[in-house]
């Protein structure tokens, strides 16, 4: 008898502690923040600081190739090579972001009703 009441003080002791340590990490939460929408954006901000020319340039440039507006644009690099793609309803532009040059004019295929 002597025996089994220490071993309960024991037991029920360790099954506090284990109680205890539940509630503490049941306080952190278990979602946490996803960064990656955050660090893309300084990317991009990153990439546009480098520029030498803006995306209205770019725009109006690309414009005046296509003959057409722009309906979407954003900035990225290959390389050492940072330069703007510009989408119009008929083609898409790569015009370099460092001295306004064109890349390349790439007709998109028309569409064929069937």
């Amino acid at each position: 008898m002597m025996h089994r009441i220490p071993m309960l003080i024991l037991g029920i002791t360790q099954f506090a502690v284990l109680e205890a340590q539940i509630v503490v990490d049941s306080s952190i939460p278990l979602t946490s923040y996803n960064q990656k929408f955050a660090l893309k954006l300084g990317k991009k901000k990153k990439l546009q600081s480098l520029t030498k020319i803006s995306k209205e340039e770019a725009a109006e440039k690309a414009e005046a190739l296509c003959h057409e507006k722009v309906t979407s644009q954003y900035i990225t690099h290959q390389g050492q090579l940072l330069y703007y793609v510009l989408h119009t309803p008929t083609c898409i532009v790569k015009i370099n972001a460092l001295d306004g040059k064109k890349i390349s004019l790439k007709k998109k295929p028309k569409e064929t009703d069937k």
